[in-house]
């Protein structure tokens, strides 16, 4: 039996015990609710940035189109361009913003990408076609939109009169929650006219089809096993073969124990090639993987002018990359991947997709601008080693003539510069990387 010094006792150690384990509650609630204040506060901070960059740009795309001078607005459409990418950096910052503001992401890259294809076109002193005066306008009239329903919510969102987060008690309330403003923003965003110009968020990106097989007679199943049967040496009755649809370039698929193809269904071409073997050790050089890749593309793949532009080595096996050279003219769209096991020297991997995209039959003009002229522009700090010509793809999947010239630095290092063949400016510099990996671009 407890005596009243053994009870006083246990009664101070429960009052202590409860004492302890409600200032742990309340420290623990104190955390949260400080985590919770920030996580708010940074909500309404990345908020205000995306209202105010939005707001900045819409500015900007209404000055470039009041500007006449290519030289100012080359400088507005850069500005237009920073303030674009500001905003998307600021919605990434938001919560759920991969659904929520998936449209007005879109709209806001595609708002910049425009700006800086104009901007560029500025540089080289031109201004904008009337078509592309119509896109501006379009975007001016948008973004001023998008702009003032971000605008007029950041300032209730300073006042008070916007909830954020955890906060609110109805999440799809339009006027009172952050979340209900964004379903608005959104809205107005998905609800822009679409544009198409020289860029890769221009719509006709969206309906690109395969050049090189445009026109082509259907291929049936019974072509594609045996075009499978004889491109691998594997028997045709081991192979299964369905159809994909839905690409840019509809393609049978057909795989066997250990291979993997596919096959357009235009043209019966050969679109991939995958041998999936282990290749665990490297018994042949690089140098030997790449003179067996220029024997593959010519006598198997039937591929002429095509020129190595350069390699890689990874896990015992060499990536050889080809471009289609046409009259002496580079053209690097038309590109063709061919991997050889440094084992066997056995080619395990064939890939045509960008060539059949790409390739086509081309009327190359004389660029307006010579070649001395071009190289005159040069920096002094490259020495030039080689000259030729060039077609390089632009972002919106056309093509520009270019000068190319192949250069090292003071430090012996390769690079390459295109000129753009029609204006004179320079259009691309490619810095070479060598090493025992092989050699790279970038």
């Amino acid at each position: 039996m407890l005596n009243r010094r053994s009870l006083i006792r246990a009664y101070t150690y429960a009052l202590a015990l409860a004492f302890v384990t409600s200032g742990i509650a309340y420290t623990a609630t104190g955390e949260a609710d400080k985590l919770r204040i920030a996580a708010v506060s940074a909500e309404e901070r990345a908020f205000n940035e995306l209202a105010s960059n939005a707001d900045a740009m819409a500015t900007e795309l209404e000055r470039a189109a009041l500007s006449a001078s290519p030289n100012l607005l080359n400088s507005i459409l850069s500005k237009a361009y920073a303030h674009s990418a500001a905003a998307v950096t600021a919605i990434s910052s938001l919560p759920d913003s991969s659904t929520t503001l998936s449209g007005t992401t879109a709209y806001l890259s595609k708002c910049g990408d425009f700006a800086l294809y104009l901007a560029r076109s500025a540089a080289a002193g031109s201004k904008p076609t009337e078509s592309e005066k119509e896109s501006l306008m379009s975007f001016v009239k948008n973004s001023a939109a998008i702009a003032s329903e971000l605008r007029g919510a950041a300032e209730r969102l300073r006042n008070g009169e916007i909830c954020v987060g955890a906060v609110c008690e109805d999440e799809n309330a339009t006027d009172v929650t952050l979340s209900g403003t964004l379903k608005r923003v959104e809205a107005a965003a998905l609800g822009y006219a679409g544009v198409t110009y020289d860029g890769q968020f221009s719509d006709h990106m969206n309906n690109l089809t395969a050049k090189f097989t445009e026109g082509k007679f259907e291929t049936s199943e019974d072509e594609v096993l045996e075009l499978c049967e004889s491109f691998t040496g594997v028997s045709r009755d081991k192979f299964t073969v369905e159809l994909a649809e839905n690409a840019a370039v509809p393609v049978y698929t057909a795989s066997a124990d250990g291979v993997f193809l596919e096959v357009t269904k235009t043209g019966g071409y050969i679109k991939s090639c995958v041998f999936s073997r282990p290749v665990e050790y490297a018994r042949y050089s690089a140098e030997e993987a790449i003179a067996k890749a220029e024997e593959y593309i010519l006598k198997v793949g039937g591929l002429k002018d095509m020129k190595r532009t350069s390699h890689s080595v990874s896990e015992n096996r060499c990536t050889v990359s080809f471009a289609h050279c046409e009259g002496g003219v580079n053209c690097y769209a038309d590109e063709i991947k061919v991997v050889v096991a440094l084992d066997t020297l056995d080619v395990v991997g064939f890939y045509t997709g960008e060539y059949l995209m790409n390739h086509t039959e081309r009327d190359i003009p004389e660029p307006a601008v010579a070649q001395s002229d071009a190289e005159s522009g040069l920096s002094e700090n490259l020495t030039v080693s080689g000259r030729g010509l060039a077609m390089l793809q632009t972002e919106g999947k056309g093509e520009k003539l270019c000068h190319e010239f192949s250069c090292l630095d003071p430090d012996g290092n390769k690079r390459t510069v295109f000129i753009d063949g029609t204006t004179g400016l320079e259009e691309r510099i490619d810095i070479w990387d060598e090493s025992e990996s092989g050699m790279s671009v970038r």
